[in-house]
């Protein structure tokens, strides 16, 4: 298997994501044919299942788009499973302070780096036919580790947050942080603005990579600028929802309704 974000994230390049909550193959190939350079399959508030989940992974790498997965929480029985499966990372939402971080790269690590389970016969380790005198332990060598910063604790200890070793990629939860500043939903909030655009210079100044929310090509501009290098633009259920909102919006106008 080829990590293709992991290679772009090292070449400094940007990339650009959807969130999937979405249990659909099909949703995910389009996704990667409209060339976008990852998905992220969210078990925290998506539907998918782990059979589902597997049938997405497969279908986003073997059309040349990374598949990550975020888990809905820090246990080993998710994280775990969507590893076995070949995700090219794992996602950890509602960091609270170093000690979880420290806990995610945990949990995406072999030992003695961690306390992964080895099994070679699934997926990821070719079903058992990949020679096993080559397979990379550690997966930090592979598969990419990131935590989701979205709460006022998470945003207090972000200095000790980002001196976690193996720490690939820092997202920053700008919904889930809106409410934990009083404004649910407002994007435009100077005091939420504020915390991205800080957060962002410091994730890399701190050399990890630095994920955000990016909806419009002003604000791609605005965090690519500061150095964000993942850009999510955005969920694919309101994509798909909006895009034919816009469509019947465009095409009604000339006709009488």
């Amino acid at each position: 298997m080829k990590n293709y974000l992991k290679e772009k994230i090292n070449s400094g390049k940007p990339t650009f994501g959807i969130w999937n909550i979405i249990p659909s193959a099909t949703v995910v190939e389009i996704i990667a044919a409209a060339g976008f350079d990852f998905q992220i399959f969210d078990l925290e508030h998506g539907l998918f299942d782990f059979e589902s989940l597997e049938n997405a992974i497969r279908t986003s790498e073997t059309a040349g788009c990374s598949a990550l997965v975020r888990i809905g929480e820090l246990n080993s029985v998710s994280s775990q499973r969507a590893l076995d499966m070949g995700a090219h990372g794992l996602i950890f939402p509602q960091i609270q302070n170093a000690s979880d971080s420290e806990r995610a790269v945990h949990l995406c690590n072999y030992p003695p780096n961690g306390c992964r389970g080895y099994n070679p016969f699934t997926r990821a380790n070719a079903f058992g036919f990949q020679d096993q005198a080559a397979v990379k332990r550690n997966t930090s060598d592979f598969a990419l580790t990131s935590v989701i910063i979205e709460n006022l604790s998470a945003q207090k200890n972000l200095d000790e947050i980002l001196k976690t070793e193996n720490l690939d990629i820092v997202y920053l939860g700008a919904y889930d942080m809106s409410v934990a500043l009083g404004k649910p939903g407002d994007m435009e909030n100077p005091e939420l603005v504020d915390f991205l655009e800080s957060s962002v210079k410091k994730i890399r100044d701190n050399g990890k990579a630095a994920g955000v929310m990016a909806r419009s090509s002003a604000e791609v501009s605005q965090y690519s600028k500061l150095g964000a290098n993942l850009l999510v633009v955005g969920v694919d259920s309101f994509l798909i929802g909006n895009g034919m909102k816009n469509v019947l919006k465009e095409l009604s106008s000339s006709v009488q309704r």
